[in-house]
């Protein structure tokens, strides 16, 4: 936890891995714990705080850029489960009171050669 103020910005938090200037850098492994036997393991929750009166922060996830390779992937994925029915992905854009309600864009990529596919599809039943 960082610093809190009642006047000016609360402080940064900010996590980061060693550099290498001949490898790979090293990873950022954020984790919640195992549960054991019958108990459920820890919920992972990021978000940016609120706001009473001005805007709220924004949450970001994005891979590096890349100079000269393949810049890195960004994966959503949900638990799978053996017994019971596997886990959803939501996706939902914000709620208003008083206005427009927030939006959903899922874009490819641009390309000189060309642009990055978009593929949805539902699973396969066994």
């Amino acid at each position: 936890m960082s610093g809190s103020s009642l006047i000016h910005d609360g402080g940064s938090l900010r996590i980061l891995s060693g550099e290498s200037a001949n490898t790979k850098s090293g990873a950022v492994l954020l984790s919640s714990g195992n549960g054991k036997l019958q108990s459920s393991s820890g919920r992972m929750h990021i978000s940016s705080g609120r706001s009473d009166i001005g805007d709220s922060g924004s949450v970001v996830i994005s891979s590096g850029k890349s100079n000269s390779g393949i810049s890195g992937d960004i994966n959503v994925l949900s638990g799978s489960a053996n017994m019971e029915q596997g886990s959803s992905i939501l996706v939902s854009s914000g709620n208003t009171s008083s206005g427009s309600g927030g939006n959903v864009l899922i874009t490819g990529g641009f390309g000189s050669k060309s642009g990055g596919n978009l593929v949805l599809s539902g699973g396969q039943g066994g």
